[in-house]
């Protein structure tokens, strides 16, 4: 769910990339948009302490002809963060034209159009990025139309086992649930549907939490979700983002985001991955998604150097 705000919020992030350690007190990053030019400001992030970047690697934009990828666009981000040590999360999502009459894909050629455009992504990032099935999915401005389970699951399967195919070390995410209450019965529909066999880690987007501890009660009823279905796996939960508005209930967006104050404490005082702790989380990395009012890095900046 993106809305444009006046505020930066905050993204946790919350899992452990293969075997690398995370600290939760220095692996920040910000949600960039890929037609932006947030790279040139790499070593602005880089000093202030983002570890991650999150970017959508848009399907239209990567295949702008049937079977020809293109990936430059995508190129100029990992060549400027790489070296700085920050890591890349890219959300392969949103329809094509060429397929589907534009709609999500629901029949199997546009699922293998689909997958074989997430295994050239994998093949030429190889080792160099984790990956997001979609975002929120669950959702019709998303999934254009209506939103199906089944339909989804079908295509994170198939994209999954091509992204595998090209890289057989790639940490994978889904379903990417959002919306502004807890959608429980998509993502039970999901699970059921065998989500939990294909990806690595369960992603959420919790903005139906009304303030940061409410969100804990949320956590846990998606790892009993899992462990219902997955008794015998230990998979993280990964809230790849969530809005938090500084300034107050929706106040500067288009709709009803949870304020950052917390119910602790009359004002926040907290730096994001704080506020990410008091959420209930562990082992995290905190996203600062920025306002469209200024360059991306720029205020992703500002807001992690103010404590």
């Amino acid at each position: 769910m993106r809305r444009t705000l006046a505020v930066p919020i905050i993204l946790p992030f919350l899992a452990i990339l293969a075997a690398v350690p995370v600290s939760a007190s220095n692996d920040f990053g910000v949600t960039i948009e890929f037609y932006r030019d947030a790279h040139k400001q790499a070593e602005l992030m880089a000093a202030a302490g983002v570890r991650w970047v999150r970017i959508d690697l848009a399907w239209s934009a990567a295949e702008p002809e049937p079977g020809r990828y293109e990936f430059r666009t995508w190129d100029r981000f990992l060549d400027s963060f790489e070296p700085l040590g920050i890591r890349t999360l890219f959300i392969l999502d949103y329809c094509n034209r060429l397929y589907e009459d534009g709609f999500p894909p629901s029949t199997e050629s546009g699922r293998a159009a689909f997958a074989a455009f997430a295994g050239a992504a994998a093949r030429h990032f190889r080792g160099r990025a984790a990956w997001e099935i979609w975002n929120e999915p669950n959702l019709p401005q998303f999934w254009a139309g209506s939103p199906d389970p089944a339909a989804y699951v079908a295509l994170a399967r198939a994209a999954a086992a091509e992204i595998r195919r090209e890289d057989r070390r790639a940490w994978i995410l889904g379903p990417s649930l959002g919306g502004g209450t807890f959608d429980f019965k998509y993502l039970d529909a999901t699970f059921a549907l065998g989500l939990l066999d294909i990806v690595d880690a369960v992603s959420v987007h919790p903005y139906g939490a009304a303030y940061p501890e409410a969100a804990a009660a949320f956590y846990d009823d998606v790892r009993r979700r899992i462990a219902r279905h997955a008794p015998d796996r230990d998979i993280p939960v990964v809230v790849s983002e969530w809005g938090i508005c500084g300034g107050g209930p929706g106040q500067g967006g288009t709709g009803p985001i949870p304020s950052a104050r917390s119910r602790n404490e009359p004002q926040v005082r907290h730096p994001a991955h704080d506020l990410v702790q008091l959420a209930g989380t562990h082992h995290s990395l905190a996203f600062v998604r920025a306002s469209r009012r200024a360059g991306p890095a720029e205020t992703g900046v500002s807001c992690l150097s103010v404590n």
